[in-house]
């Protein structure tokens, strides 16, 4: 794959191959700007104005978006903080799916959340933010276990991406998230990717890039 970003001469990705077998668990390390970030764009179909071919059991990423999406889940760096109540912020992504509360719970508990949830007066219906009535104000490692259980909700994810979300927080904190997301996903592709290498431990293969 070769791709560069409109506003730049660049490749953000210069000549990358890779396969990747299902239920493997990778681990993708390198320095800011090395194309980590851009690789998973373009793996959820994000940007279509690439060199090469990019293509998820046979079939290329851009023919069936709508199909693609429901079979990758990815949480970014840059997660979103819904103002709206715990349960709608888990919703998200998943609101054309039959999901019950249960469902909702089971998710919560693979991302260490439940201890949270529990702890708020109105448990799944309260509202979360600061610019809601009654919103309740969040730390930073507790909006990120609201996003993490975003991510386990979808069921039908064959491929699970950790774009980075961890860091914010010491390493320590950082790998001890690594290490229950793998023990949570069922037999599931996953892609953790970060600058650190604490990932790295929990990994069947590590890729390093460098320069695209």
């Amino acid at each position: 794959i070769y791709f560069q970003y409109s506003d730049t001469d660049t490749f953000a990705l210069n000549g990358l191959s890779v396969k990747i077998n299902q239920g493997e668990r990778i681990a993708i390390i390198g320095e800011n700007g090395s194309g980590k970030s851009t690789f998973v764009s373009l793996l959820t179909g994000l940007y279509d104005n690439y060199i090469g071919k990019i293509s998820i059991n046979g079939k290329d990423v851009c023919e069936n978006l709508s199909a693609l999406r429901n079979h990758i889940t990815v949480m970014f760096q840059d997660f979103g903080h819904y103002e709206f109540t715990v349960k709608d912020n888990i919703l998200l992504g998943n609101l054309d799916k039959e999901v019950s509360d249960s469902d909702i719970y089971e998710a919560a508990e693979k991302a260490d959340a439940i201890k949270l949830i529990d702890s708020l007066q109105n448990n799944l219906d309260t509202n979360i933010g600061s610019f809601l009535d009654n919103g309740i104000y969040l730390s930073g490692g507790q909006w990120q276990k609201i996003a993490l259980s975003r991510t386990f909700l979808n069921k039908d994810a064959k491929v699970v991406i950790l774009d980075e979300p961890t860091a914010a927080l010491d390493p320590f904190s950082e790998s001890a998230i690594y290490k229950r997301f793998l023990e949570k996903i069922d037999n599931q592709t996953a892609i953790l990717i970060s600058h650190r290498l604490g990932a790295t431990k929990f990994a069947d293969r590590i890729l390093v890039f460098e320069d695209g």
